[in-house]
């Protein structure tokens, strides 16, 4: 993981799949998180904002061939009408949320695929 995001995502995949040291299948993402502004005032001054993410994946077996493969997608938001320090807060939660959100989606696509894959 290279961002705040990759790292909750991959933290939330072990919370749910556990480690990966016994794993028999690799797993290969890519994540996009976009940022929209949702409430503007008369001033032109942004007070939510949206974050909107997606999240391609692909199961592979150990030789490389993929199992199963998907795509997920999901938004947050957050307020930016308090502090400076409140609204970093608010950002760094709702990119938490969102990540969590899209590993959670992961997950349960790959248990819906499990009864599919070998044994």
């Amino acid at each position: 993981p290279d961002t705040f995001e990759e790292f909750a995502f991959n933290r939330r995949l072990a919370e749910r799949l556990g480690p990966d040291s016994d794993a028999r299948f690799e797993l290969d993402y890519r994540m996009n998180i976009g940022v929209v502004a949702q409430a503007i005032t008369p001033d032109e001054v942004t007070t939510r904002y949206s974050l909107n993410g997606t999240a391609d994946f692909a199961l592979k077996d150990r030789a490389g061939a993929v199992l199963t493969q998907g795509r997920v997608s999901s938004f947050t938001s957050y307020s930016t009408t308090g502090t400076t320090i409140a609204t970093l807060s608010a950002e760094a939660d709702a990119r938490q949320r969102l990540a969590h959100m899209l590993a959670d989606q992961v997950v349960t696509r790959l248990l819906a695929a499990s009864d599919k894959l070998p044994t």
